[in-house]
Order: C-alpha cells, then structure tokens, then sequence
C-alpha cells in the first residue's frame, strides 16, 4: 500500500527522489482505477507510464491527477521504453503548474532544455574550449564564474545568454563573431543529444 498522493504531493516526492539521485520506481494508481509508473535512475527520470501514454502524453494526463496512491520501490529499477521521455526538469515543471505545457507545448519545453549533466559539462567544456582560442588559459574560470553569476543554466535561452556574455570577452570582432558561430555549433549538438 501506498502513501496518499495528489498532483502537488507527486511533483514534491518525484522532487525529492531526483534530488537525493534515487533509482527506482514510483508506482502511481489514481482515486478513478487508472495506474502509471516513473522510472527513475540516478535521479534522471528515464521513463514514464500512465493509462496507456507514453513520455509526454502521459505527463499530461497526470498533470489531471486528483488524488490517489503512490509508492516508490528501489528494487524495481525497470525503465519505462517504447516512448522518448522529456527530461526532468520539464517534467518537474509540468507538475508543478498544471495545465502547463501540455501536449505540443511539453515537447516544445522539452526542446528548450539543455538536456542532461552530462550534456551540460560537455557544452561548457566546448564553451572553454571555444573560448580559450581568444583568450587564453583563463577561459575555464572566466566560463565557470559567467555561469555562477547566472545562477542556473538548464534553458536553451539561459545557454544563448551564456555565449552572449562570453562573447563581451572577446575585443577582436571577427574574433567574436568566430566564437559564437563555434559556440552555437556546440549548443546546436547540445540540444541534438537532448533528444
């Protein structure tokens, strides 16, 4: 049995496995018969399920969830397949205010997302990279204090403000101009992993 779970109850717990990097599944059965599972590992939400949706269209649906039960089991790690799943912190905030995004708009959020850690740490090692041509070996630091000043960096438009200000760093023009076409390459091939 289950502990008792509305939408608003379900976005805290998924929030708090993702935080603590949990691997499991959360099993979902709604007050109205109908049952779901998230998959989760290492914190990434890797699939989800509920009535017969997949991925996205099934975040919709339990963006609708009144109330029910939900349990998470850590010996059950299986992943949901069959459907691409939008990354997390799309499907964090589409619980968090229901309604939105839904549908066409969820995988619109989802191709705003710079995607997964690991896919991050690549684009800002490029983004040094890239830059370190221009500026020399204080690139990294000049990258990694850019990003601490922005506070957070998991939306394309967050990552197109990062090489904006990146950019400020650069005297030479062309220079410049040469360091973001390089630098939207990067982000481009960000964005193509995400998916």
């Amino acid at each position: 049995m289950g502990q008792r779970c509305d939408r608003h109850r379900l976005w805290e717990l998924l929030g708090e496995l993702v935080a603590e990097n949990r691997t499991g599944t959360l099993y979902i059965r709604s007050d109205d018969k109908h049952a779901g599972v998230i998959s989760l590992r290492e914190g990434e939400i890797v699939g989800i399920l509920y009535r017969s949706e997949l991925g996205a269209p099934a975040v919709e649906l339990i963006q609708q969830i009144s109330g029910g039960t939900c349990r998470f089991d850590t010996s059950a790690p299986a992943a949901v397949k069959g459907a691409e799943c939008p990354p997390t912190a799309v499907i964090l905030d589409a619980l968090a205010q229901p309604g939105q995004p839904t549908g066409k708009g969820l995988a619109e959020a989802a191709a705003r997302h710079v995607g997964d850690k690991a896919n991050l740490q690549k684009f800002l090692s490029d983004l040094s990279g890239h830059l370190k041509t221009y500026i020399g070996p204080i690139a990294p630091v000049v990258v990694k204090d850019a990003v601490a000043e922005m506070g957070e960096l998991d939306r394309i438009d967050q990552a197109e403000s990062l090489i904006s200000r990146l950019m400020g760093e650069i005297d030479d023009q062309h220079d410049a101009s040469s360091f973001l076409s390089a630098a939207l390459d990067s982000l481009s091939k960000m964005q193509g992993n995400a998916r």
